[in-house]
Formats: C-alpha cells, structure tokens, sequence
C-alpha cells in the first residue's frame, strides 16, 4: 500500500490564515482566570494565528460552570488550566501551552519573570481587590507588560474592560469611592448591599451571578475588535470600555440603571477616555 504525507507546521498554518500581504507576528497572552469570561475570550484570542497562552487558574470546572464554560461535561473535575490546554491541544497539537495551577497574586509574587514573558495579559477574575492588587504591581515595574482588566455586572447587564499599558498605568483614573465610574447599574444599588445582586445555590458554598453564555459570547465578540485593535497597533493609551447587556431583569428587580445608559441601546460598546 502506498503511504501518502502531509506537512503540519506552524508556519504552514500562518500562511493559510494569514491573508494577502499580512505578517504574522507571534503573540503570547496570560489569561488569570479560565472562567466563563476568560474561557470564552480565549476561543477568540487562539483565532489570531494560534499564539501560545500562559494560563493561571487554582479552580476546577464544576457541573454548575458547564453552561457558560467555552468547555463541556466531559472536562469536570478538572482544572479549568488543563482542560483548556487539552481542547487547545487537540485542534493544534504543536501550539504552545503553558499551565499553573495556583493564585495569580503568588505567581506575581513569586514567578515575576513567567508573567513578563508574556505580550499582553488578562485578568477575568472579577475580585476588585485582586485587580487593585495587580494594578499597583504594574505602577511598582514589577508587572512590566499591558494588562486587560474585563469583568461583568450582575445578570451580565453591562461588560467592562480597561486596558492599561504600563507607559500610562492609572487605574484609579476610572474609580470614584472604590466603584467603577461608567456601572451600568447605579452605584447606589452596591452600596445598599442588595442580596439580590449575589444570589447563593442552595446547598452550595459558592456565590453566583445568573446569566446565560449566549449572553457572555455577545459581550466577549463585541469587544474583541477593541482589544485586537490594540494588540495590532501596540497602543499605548489607557482606556475603558462597556459593553451594555440586557438590563430588563435587572429593572424588574426594582434596580436603578446608571443615567449614562438610560438612552442607549442593548449590545453597543462605549469607549472612556479620561
């Protein structure tokens, strides 16, 4: 029987996707947090020519996160780490893949040079004190590269993303009283400490907010023209955006929607430079 070849490599593979005139530069990204959010925003990210990803996340995929999670059933128990590494893996075994399952708070802390080698890192934790925390290491150079904070609102009613490239790291510029300057849900709301903005699963220890992943891919695919924007023309400029969601549950609960958004209209980002 006759044997027949084929030829996969990466430089094949950049060819083929790489469009007419285009050049292909390697990137490599740092996602802490594989989440609803930063799984989802990873199946964007690995369309620009399979660039290698660095990945932090302590957690495992659980039987509740299968709904919003780029990944199924077949990965629970897992760590989100290396379940994702698998998925990457099987659609391009020669992708580069690099996993640690630990804080991303002790990995700065102590592995400095492994989030440095990175281009451009995101951080979907969602934990204000975290981001903070991140923020103030990248004011100290002990963070060295330009960092994506994304995180979403209760019911997914608004999206928000700041970029901050360390040439320009004020990330308090977009704060007033520790509360995000453009919510989508009014400030007032937060401060009252409403339980409904927090919900807990009975007989389970974790805090969740509801919201469907159709709903976390619309955020995620709107804003990615932003972020790929500015990977491709390396900004420099620190700057926000909002994705503004559904805001129908949250109006039925009784909640005040931010006045900013009172007039615009469902599925549209909005650009913050200050």
């Amino acid at each position: 029987e006759r044997i027949t070849t084929d030829v996969f490599t990466k430089e094949r593979l950049e060819n083929r996707t790489s469009g007419t005139g285009g050049q292909n530069v390697e990137q490599t990204f740092l996602i802490a947090g594989v989440g609803s959010i930063g799984s989802n925003l990873i199946y964007f990210l690995n369309s620009m020519n399979s660039p290698s990803f660095k990945l932090i996340d302590n957690d495992l995929i659980k039987l509740e996160n299968i709904n919003r999670h780029l990944l199924g059933f077949e990965y629970i128990g897992n760590y989100k780490t290396k379940a994702i590494k698998d998925f990457l893996l099987k659609k391009n075994p020669i992708q580069k893949v690099n996993t640690k399952e630990s804080s991303v708070v002790d990995i700065i802390s102590n592995e400095a040079g492994y989030v440095n080698e990175a281009d451009y890192i995101f951080i979907s934790i969602g934990k204000a004190n975290i981001d903070n925390w991140i923020c103030k290491s990248l004011k100290d150079g002990i963070i060295k590269k330009p960092i994506f904070f994304i995180w979403v609102e209760p019911f997914l009613s608004g999206g928000h993303c700041v970029y901050l490239h360390p040439s320009n790291p004020d990330f308090e510029k977009f704060f007033d009283e520790d509360f995000f300057r453009f919510n989508v849900i009014d400030r007032i709301e937060y401060k009252s400490g409403n339980k409904n903005l927090s919900l807990r699963e009975v007989g389970c220890q974790t805090t969740y907010i509801p919201y469907s992943g159709a709903i976390v891919i619309s955020f995620i695919s709107s804003l990615f023209p932003f972020i790929s924007s500015i990977i491709a023309y390396n900004k420099t400029d620190s700057i926000a955006y909002t994705w503004l969601g559904t805001t129908t549950e949250v109006k039925k609960l009784g909640f005040k929607i931010s006045e900013f958004y009172e007039n615009k209209i469902i599925g549209t980002i909005t650009e913050h430079k200050l």
